[in-house]
């Protein structure tokens, strides 16, 4: 019994090790992906920005 057990845990460690690289692969492949995600973020939001002030100008003008 306690070496089925340890046969198992011996197991588990070695997938666990097999798929700890594809793991961190993902890992560093999210991390790398988080920058240009938030710059694309922010292009968006200035973009917008313009977008609104533009309709505030309007907006004012056509109040006149």
């Amino acid at each position: 019994m306690a070496r089925e057990k340890c046969d198992t845990e011996n197991s588990m460690m070695q997938f666990y090790a097999m798929q700890l690289p594809d793991a961190n692969k993902t890992i560093n492949n999210l991390r790398d992906k988080v920058p240009r995600l938030r710059t694309s973020d922010q292009s968006k939001v200035n973009s917008m920005q313009e977008k609104v002030t533009g309709l505030k100008i309007e907006n004012q003008a056509s109040k006149k």
